[in-house]
């Protein structure tokens, strides 16, 4: 008897219909039925067990992903939930930009990692054709996908926060297409945006201000000027090394002398500069690892 096109089974010893579909089981699995050999709801039941053990026993033997922000550079801003993380896994992937000889995340972790621990590199290149930067990534999925597979627990170190412009969420994207059942764990990290405005002692907002997350160099030209109007503190990532068209759209909305670039933050190198002119950003020319800070209060 098929189950196909049936919509219910009739179930002879409670005398009842039951619905087939994906989540059916057999009403009394663990009692004898004298018409258990031809039930096809005890059949439909046993065959749905049968998938979810295995599914459960796929997922435990599966090591555990962990997701883990080091903060923005400075080792002492690193949490010790990340520490006590790193001080038990056996293998850590970090990104790396291709044609850079090190990773900064990688330089903050390496004196709390255990002597065992295997370090690999995922290099990707920057650019902002989707279509590249998910194929790159979809390929480093995979290789963080066979460590997890023989079990071992894997960490996955970011700058800053997992969650706020991180490849790890480029990362977790692909390995859930190729894993549903995947178990993460994410540890949060002080962001560099938070980090430079503590250290500015410049609230991000206030009461009832509102904060918009501008990813500048992603963002189309036209769109752009909407959002500097939309809110009442701006913070601008991923600054692109020609940044004329966003220095020119805050100069025209009168916005350029509130603003507040910050390079480096908590990294060697670091560099804060205020009352910003066009004429001084047009000449910056590290926009790397570099926020800007505008807050509308006060405007004239």
């Amino acid at each position: 008897m098929s189950v196909q096109g049936l919509e219910y089974g009739y179930c002879q010893k409670y005398n009842k219909k039951i619905p087939l579909d994906e989540n059916t089981e057999c009403v009394h699995p663990h009692e004898y039925c004298r018409f258990r050999s031809s039930c096809l709801i005890h059949e439909l039941g046993k065959q749905n067990r049968l998938r979810k053990r295995a599914a459960q026993a796929k997922a435990k033997k599966m090591g555990t992903l962990y997701g883990i922000g080091v903060g923005p550079g400075d080792p002492r801003m690193i949490t010790l939930q990340a520490i006590d993380r790193l001080k038990s896994i056996e293998t850590v992937f970090a990104s790396k930009k291709s044609g850079v000889t090190e990773s900064v995340a990688y330089s903050i972790v390496q004196k709390y990692l255990p002597d065992y621990a295997k370090v690999h590199f995922l290099e990707f290149k920057a650019t902002y054709d989707r279509e590249k930067f998910d194929a790159v990534w979809a390929e480093n999925a995979k290789s963080v996908l066979e460590v997890l597979k023989t079990g071992q627990d894997c960490g996955y170190i970011t700058l800053g926060d997992p969650s706020l412009y991180s490849t790890f969420s480029h990362l977790l994207r692909n390995l859930i297409k190729l894993a549903p059942e995947i178990r993460v764990e994410i540890i949060p990290g002080v962001s560099t945006v938070t980090a430079a405005s503590n250290m500015l002692n410049v609230p991000l907002a206030i009461d009832g201000e509102s904060l918009t997350f501008i990813p500048s160099a992603q963002i189309e030209e036209t769109q752009l000027r909407p959002l500097i109007q939309l809110s009442d503190n701006l913070v601008f990532m991923k600054i692109p090394s020609d940044a004329q068209t966003l220095i020119t759209n805050l100069e025209e909305e009168g916005l350029l002398h509130r603003a507040i670039w910050v390079q480096k933050c908590c990294l060697p190198g670091q560099r804060v500069m205020k009352e910003l002119n066009k004429e001084v950003l047009e000449e910056e020319q590290e926009k790397y690892l570099s926020v800007l800070i505008v807050k509308k209060e006060g405007k004239k």
